[in-house]
């Protein structure tokens, strides 16, 4: 396989990964505490908050296919993961005498000893850390009105104070909140509801915070995405003898302002993405559902 080598002026260089099973992979193994507290206000105001901090390790990684894995040597060092010159060429013959074969191409010369380019062991290994830090808060109001039915709001977020990884037992845990593929500082939620029987509407707003793509240079700024989502619904309740007895009509609208999701520098891959951020956002635009449901 060829990976990205910063000894050679980030040129593309040829090794051996190696890929399959690892028997020996152990449990993760996390450390958690939480703090927090519910309070109603009034019998209409509900708001609570929980702070929370989760310290995981032996983490499952993998660099099978992570094309800059060379340049991780350092962090990586006493891990096995990276081997290079005479390291290299003594693990790769160690694999063939235990009968790992290539699965394509074949070794410079016919020899495993001639690979002292790299190695890589692509396997899921338990080398990695993380320390998740943050508060999680929510808020429910409701009231009854004498003329226009029942209204409820209801809104809940994530603020994350930390995130930091290390990628092996010895590397430096290093800040990666607010950076592409890792969790994000805000998430949040609000929604408003009006129940007025047999009519029911919703109002949801989903925010989703901007953070940092640092796949590409110069780091791009990658903005935030706030889709608004509606649904109306009608319930034409249990009358007996009613043709309709049981039966809930729905009308949805997705993405009500046909909001586009923010561009990202990517190219398209396996998980979609291709200018725009899969983990984070929906590509397609305004979305109409219908839905007719029927209870026994």
């Amino acid at each position: 396989q060829s990976r990205q080598d910063p000894l050679a002026g980030g040129a593309s260089v040829q090794g051996v990964a190696l890929s399959g099973p690892n028997l020996d992979l152990a449990p993760e193994e996390a450390t958690v505490w939480t703090a927090g507290f519910d309070w109603n206000i009034t019998p209409n105001l509900t708001i609570g908050a929980t702070y929370f901090s989760v310290d995981y390790e032996n983490q499952v990684n993998t660099f099978l296919s992570e094309l800059t894995i060379l340049s991780l040597a350092d962090e990586l060092e006493g891990t096995g993961v990276v081997l290079r010159g005479q390291a290299a060429a003594d693990r790769i013959c160690e694999l063939v005498a235990q009968g790992v074969t290539l699965s394509a191409g074949s070794f410079p010369g016919g020899s495993c000893s001639t690979v002292t380019t790299f190695f890589v062991d692509g396997r899921n290994l338990n080398l990695g850390r993380s320390i998740t830090r943050g508060i999680d808060v929510k808020v429910q109001y409701a009231f009854e009105t004498a003329t226009l039915g029942r209204f409820a709001v209801n809104a809940s977020g994530t603020y994350l104070t930390d995130y930091e990884l290390a990628i092996a037992p010895n590397a430096d845990l290093r800040n990666r909140l607010d950076y592409i593929f890792n969790p994000l500082r805000l998430k949040a939620r609000a929604s408003v509801t009006w129940d007025y029987e047999p009519i029911r509407a919703r109002l949801a707003i989903a925010h989703v915070g901007g953070y940092t793509n640092d796949l590409v240079e110069p780091y791009q700024a990658v903005a935030s995405y706030t889709p608004v989502d509606f649904t109306l619904s009608f319930d034409f309740g249990d009358s007996a003898g009613n043709l309709f007895s049981g039966m809930q009509l729905s009308a949805e609208v997705r993405n009500l302002f046909d909001s586009e999701p923010p561009y990202v520098n990517l190219a398209p891959n396996q998980n979609g993405s291709g200018g725009y951020d899969a983990t984070t956002t929906n590509p397609i635009g305004r979305q109409y559902a219908i839905t007719l449901r029927k209870r026994w």
